[in-house]
């Protein structure tokens, strides 16, 4: 992964995958400070009034993946650990926030503080199904890439632990009916590609 930190604002396409990250830094994941499993140690996110430290909110990260076929694919799968809040794009578009104000495609500034405390000691799991993002894949390289914010300058760790996961089981519905059942209630039976009929709502 490459990294950068959150000084300042970076440039607008930092997210995107032709942007050229070559001045950044690299390591590998989690990257952070304040946990003893962190290879990546970044603790001068970490304000120290006395040391002259104001501290940093935030942190930049990318990293590439490559499909052999992107037209299979029909959901990915972000399993993270982070701490405490994260906004993630995949190819300059975005696909998943949590823990962090503001509209959705709108950028968040570097110096805004996460709104929640994660776990960072379990991988949360964000599905990724939005039309936006999954028409953005194309074979080769892709991009993904994490803006992720403490919630104080003194907090005492920070973590960015992603996975990406491509699935090509589709989850579109097909066949959709809407019966009127005549007492007020209706029943809905759908199936999926495969033709395995889920359980109807009613």
């Amino acid at each position: 992964w490459t990294y950068l930190r959150g000084e300042f604002e970076p440039e607008r396409d930092w997210m995107e995958l032709g942007f050229a990250d070559r001045g950044w830094e690299a390591g590998g994941t989690p990257i952070g400070y304040g946990e003893s499993y962190v290879p990546t140690v970044v603790d001068d996110m970490l304000q120290d009034a006395a040391a002259g430290n104001p501290g940093i909110w935030s942190l930049y990260v990318r990293s590439p993946f490559y499909l052999d076929d992107a037209s299979i694919v029909t959901k990915l799968r972000l399993n993270i650990r982070y701490d405490d809040g994260f906004v993630c794009y995949v190819n300059g578009v975005e696909a998943a926030r949590v823990g962090l104000t503001g509209t959705v495609g709108e950028p968040v500034p570097f110096d805004t503080s996460a709104t929640n405390r994660a776990t960072e000691d379990q991988y949360q799991s964000v599905l990724i199904t939005k039309c936006e993002v999954l028409e953005t894949l194309v074979d080769g390289e892709n991009v993904i890439a994490i803006q992720g914010h403490n919630t104080t300058l003194t907090s005492s760790d920070f973590i960015l632990d992603p996975e990406l996961y491509s699935d090509d089981a589709s989850i579109c519905l097909t066949n959709v009916t809407c019966e009127d059942r005549g007492t007020g209630s209706a029943r809905v039976r759908w199936t999926r590609a495969s033709g395995i009929r889920y359980d109807v709502i009613e």
